[in-house]
């Protein structure tokens, strides 16, 4: 879909990719690099940034107080460290909006009309699993699946967190509940593609939970997503 009408998410999501790796390796000043090319290619990002940021402080916070030690010191000092860099894309991303808004006159985050935000989360995106979908019965039929199948893969992700099946360094772990709130608190999916685009963090960061569980059932989940992606290209092709 993304090919099909622009490359928002593509771009945004290799950008969290290089990202996420950058910061596993702990070399923040690429990560900060990659994440900011990805806030500004799609502002939602931006919960990854958060993930890796809150995972940052609360490592900083925890460190022992004792008087011991430059090892603790140290530690704290690379975790400060790392925050600064985090800061980086955020910063970018604050000043680009208002650069915008200077050109266009309204906020970027604020252009698009009536926020989906509000109301009850979950409720309803599950009041809206068939509802809204472009074309006959058959349509509505798949489009009802591949929802349903988002949300059995959000579902698997939180119990193989839970679980310990899947390990995923914390400030992931954080990032993945921060997408998947921010993807189940809109009104509704409306639309044939909206809960795509509104999942593309949670759905993403899924996959890397399913990637890290090396169970059966992580290999099934695994085969869901790629259901899902060959289905949705396939409706796509058809009905273009």
């Amino acid at each position: 879909i993304s090919l099909g009408r622009h490359l928002t998410e593509p771009v945004a999501w290799a950008a969290v990719l290089a990202g996420l790796w950058y910061a596993r390796e702990r070399r923040w000043a690429p990560a900060a690099a990659a994440l900011t090319v990805a806030v500004l290619g799609r502002e939602t990002s931006l919960v990854v940034v958060a993930g890796l940021g809150v995972a940052a402080l609360w490592r900083a916070l925890s460190a022992p107080p004792a008087p011991a030690a430059g090892g603790v010191l140290v530690a704290t000092r690379r975790e400060v460290r790392a925050l600064a860099w985090l800061a980086v894309p955020v910063v970018v991303a604050v000043a680009w909006q208002l650069v915008l808004a200077q050109v266009w006159g309204v906020l970027p985050v604020r252009s698009g009309g009536p926020t989906n935000f509000g109301g009850w989360p979950v409720l309803g995106v599950l009041g809206s699993l068939a509802d809204d979908v472009p074309g006959g019965a058959a349509v509505t039929l798949v489009v009802t699946a591949e929802r349903v199948g988002v949300l059995a893969l959000f579902g698997y992700a939180g119990w193989a967190l839970a679980t310990r099946r899947a390990r995923l360094p914390a400030g992931e772990v954080v990032a993945w509940g921060l997408a998947v709130a921010m993807a189940l608190a809109l009104t509704a999916w409306s639309t044939d593609v909206q809960f795509l685009r509104a999942g593309n963090e949670a759905i993403g960061l899924t996959v890397l939970v399913a990637l890290a569980d090396r169970t059966r059932t992580g290999r099934w989940a695994l085969l869901l997503a790629a259901a899902m992606a060959a289905g949705v290209g396939l409706e796509y092709t058809i009905r273009q």
